[in-house]
Order: structure tokens, then sequence, then C-alpha cells
């Protein structure tokens, strides 16, 4: 271990084998020497924070590169590890401006599930209009739509709290949500929620 102006210095590979002892034998019990010096305490709160962070991303994961299911329900890993694939693929291709059609569908008030199409820069929403005739959806239904990043998001969520019915498609060129459909619980009716989007393009 290296010291340089009083702060502790461990080399990489040193990191990785403290991570790896550390997630197989916890031993909250120890006290370090450092620890009871008032004079050293920074430098070592500095370390022992970095330590941990590393230990929790290193712990519960097989491969420290590729991402852990672990937490969701079982029965949704595979399709959790699909809906990462399909993101990493829409990060690739979106483009920095879009428009896309947006459909919600539910059993909502009637200018809820009308098709609107979503003019979106830097994953902010712009503009929204109604597709069949092109006047501007109202304000008070704006926080209702959502640009392609929150989709994934909302899937996530739907995934993690083990919605009981949850199904997607993609877009096979951009990866992006084509048809999602959520059911919270199959003993409620009418909580359903379905979103379909399509003909996304890049704006000019």
């Amino acid at each position: 271990m290296a010291k340089n102006d009083g702060f502790h210095i461990i080399k990489i590979d040193r990191i990785h084998a403290l991570t790896e002892e550390l997630c197989m034998q916890r031993t909250p019990h120890q006290t370090t020497h450092a620890a009871r010096q008032p004079g050293r305490w920074i430098s070592m709160r500095s370390y022992w924070i970095g330590l941990i962070a590393l230990v929790l991303l290193g712990c519960g994961r097989d491969d420290a590169t590729g991402p852990s299911y672990d937490h969701l329900p079982e029965r949704y890993r595979a399709l959790a590890e699909t809906v990462d694939q399909e993101r990493e693929r829409w990060k690739t291709n979106r483009p920095p401006a879009y428009q896309f059609t947006y459909q919600r569908i539910c059993f909502c008030v009637p200018d809820w599930v009308r098709p609107v199409v979503i003019d979106v820069t830097d994953d902010r929403i712009g503009r929204i209009l109604y597709a069949d005739d092109a006047t501007p959806v109202g304000p008070t239904y704006w926080k209702s739509y959502t640009p392609i990043d929150g989709l994934f998001a909302l899937i996530d969520s739907a995934l993690a709290r083990d919605a009981a019915q949850v199904t997607v498609q993609f877009d096979e060129a951009l990866g992006y949500p084509t048809q999602l459909y959520i059911d919270e619980d199959l003993r409620i009716a009418d909580e359903e929620l379905g979103i379909a989007t399509s003909d996304l393009r890049a704006a000019d």
C-alpha cells in the first residue's frame, strides 16, 4: 500500500481482491487502526466509502461486466435481459431529435386514447399533436406522455414490482418498444395499460 499526502492509494488488483474477499466474508465487528486515529479519519473514510461502492457493484454478480437480474422475479428475468439488449440497440440508433406516433390503449376518457404525434429533442418532449387533425394536445395531458426512454423506464418498473402480466414488442431496426401491455392484477378489471408506438423517424 503506497501513501500520497496522507491518503491511502490501493492498486486496482488489490481492490478486486478485497471486493471478492468481502463478498465471501463480511466481518462487521473489525475496527481498523487508522479509524481510531482522528487525524486520519477523513482519508480512511473516503477509502471505505469507495470500497463499499465497489463491493455493492461486485457482490451478487457472476460477471462484474454484465447486469444482474437476481433482484427480479424469476419469470421476468429473461424478458429483463431482452429489454436491456433492446435498450442498448435504441441508445446506439437513437436520433438526437425524433418524431413518433403514440397511442394509449386503456379504459380512459376519449382524448387519452387518441393517437398523437410527439416531437422529442434530447429526450425532452417539445410538441404533441393529435394525429387525426394536427391540433395541439392540451397541457393537462402532457404528463401522461413520455419519450421512448420513458417507456423503457415504465417496463423496468413493471418488472421490478412483479406486475401480473408484462408483454413487449420491439422495433427490429431501432430497438424501441412498439407494443407494450401491463396488467397489474388479473383480479382487477379495467386497470390494464397498453401503449402502441410507430412511425419513428428523425426530425428535421
